[in-house]
């Protein structure tokens, strides 16, 4: 397996041992995270680097740089605060795309509430959004974890009228 296919599986045994709720699977998934950091140990030393530099994804990749849903709220709150201007809000989210590795997240998720804010935020300089946009946009980010395919609906409703 590549050295990269090695990161995302880790970074997936990783969320499975955050949301564990049995101590077996909480210990499987520890002990899956062993052979893999092992794995990626021994991947590294298979590989002679000529000038030592550091793998990209090192440089790059953490898990903890992932904004929660209350940080891209925040983050959108300031913006239509007027704290911060669109174009921050473009860079905050370019910088955040560029630096995380967002696993697979089905729509009914509700973790696929702000990873699309953040994709939608890092691709939003093709047009100045005005404040019924950033209402609109704070609306989906904020719906309930309860009504995701709700908030979804009356997101892409509220696209195709408007943009």
């Amino acid at each position: 397996m590549s050295y990269h296919k090695l990161r995302r599986k880790l970074s997936r045994i990783e969320a499975l041992e955050k949301g564990a709720s049995t101590d077996g699977e909480r210990i499987a998934a520890q002990k899956a995270k062993q052979r893999i950091q092992l794995r990626l140990r021994q991947s590294r030393e298979d590989i002679s680097l000529v000038d030592d530099k550091p793998f990209v994804e090192d440089l790059i990749f953490s898990s903890e740089m992932t904004p929660t849903r209350f940080d891209v709220i925040g983050k959108l709150k300031s913006w239509q605060n007027g704290d911060i201007t669109q174009k921050d809000v473009i860079s905050w989210a370019r910088n955040v795309v560029d630096k995380v590795l967002f696993d697979e997240v089905p729509p009914e998720h509700p973790d696929s509430i702000p990873i699309e804010a953040i994709m939608i935020c890092s691709a939003m300089d093709r047009r100045t959004w005005s404040e019924y946009d950033i209402s609109a946009l704070l609306e989906f980010v904020t719906s309930s974890p309860e009504d995701v395919s709700q908030a979804w609906k009356q997101w892409f409703a509220y696209v195709t009228v408007n943009f």
